[in-house]
């Protein structure tokens, strides 16, 4: 989760979501207005000086912003979108009804569950941990399982909706970073998520989707979860590898197989 100091002093920027020039905003920059949308949003919740009416009004808007993008495209931008919402996550109570606890039919849903949430913990703090590879296979694994059979598909969204929806989460993630051939029927699912569950519904569900959306926006960025090879610090649309990361040895002002870069190689 991002420090609670990452999400304030935008006062200074409220009239960029409220007053005559909200709209032209939105039309220049709609996820930096989503994203100041989300905390205004919490800030008149967590001060309860809002009606309720106000505040449906303002829930509404975010989420028919957040509809309005696909799931990979919010996560691409610079804008802490999903941060954000999993920041605030805790002003909403859990609803123990969307836990799945004791749900037991296409997978154990309250084993994923506890093993989901220690996965993130994980993640988050000890990606090293010996149980780590283990326990993220294992949860790979449990989604494989469903996937193999469209029947199996249908049944875990019934049995165990948001339970689902977290292991699709969590595979858009894997994809991303292994193989991208899977993700547009991943994404296609997120994309439905985020357009017709509420987040606030998202938020309360128990189960890590903000978090592994979180995990998903760092994977171009590499500022927490992902690092190391450069490639990972790029668009998921541009997979090819830059001319510096085909040939380390030459300089990369030279293009790929030019003379200069022949010349070059082959001193």
């Amino acid at each position: 989760n991002a420090s609670s100091s990452e999400f304030v002093s935008l006062d200074s920027y409220r009239h960029l979501a409220e007053g005559p020039l909200a709209a032209t905003a939105q039309k220049e920059c709609p996820l930096g207005v989503l994203f100041l949308r989300i905390v205004l949003f919490y800030e008149a919740f967590a001060a309860g000086t809002s009606s309720q009416k106000d505040l449906v009004s303002m829930a509404n808007t975010v989420q028919k912003l957040l509809s309005s993008f696909p799931t990979y495209a919010i996560a691409l931008s610079r804008w802490p979108v999903f941060h954000a919402l999993d920041h605030f996550a805790p002003h909403h109570k859990q609803q123990s009804k969307l836990f799945c606890d004791g749900a037991r039919g296409v997978l154990d849903w309250s084993e994923l569950r506890k093993r989901s949430l220690h996965w993130y913990e994980l993640k988050r703090t000890n990606p090293d941990a010996p149980e780590f590879e283990d326990l993220e296979r294992w949860i790979g694994d449990q989604f494989f399982h469903i996937l193999r059979k469209v029947d199996r598909q249908n049944l875990a969204q019934e049995e165990c909706e948001f339970g689902f929806y977290f292991l699709v989460a969590n595979q858009v993630a894997a994809a991303a970073s292994r193989e991208t051939h899977h993700l547009p029927p991943f994404n296609r699912i997120m994309d439905q998520v985020m357009a017709t569950r509420p987040f606030s519904e998202v938020a309360a569900c128990g189960w890590p989707i903000f978090q592994v959306l979180v995990i998903f926006a760092d994977l171009n960025k590499g500022l927490k979860f992902w690092g190391g090879d450069r490639k990972y610090l790029r668009g998921y649309t541009d997979w090819n590898l830059r001319r510096d990361e085909l040939s380390p040895l030459v300089p990369s002002r030279l293009d790929f197989l030019s003379s200069a870069w022949r010349e070059e190689a082959s001193a």
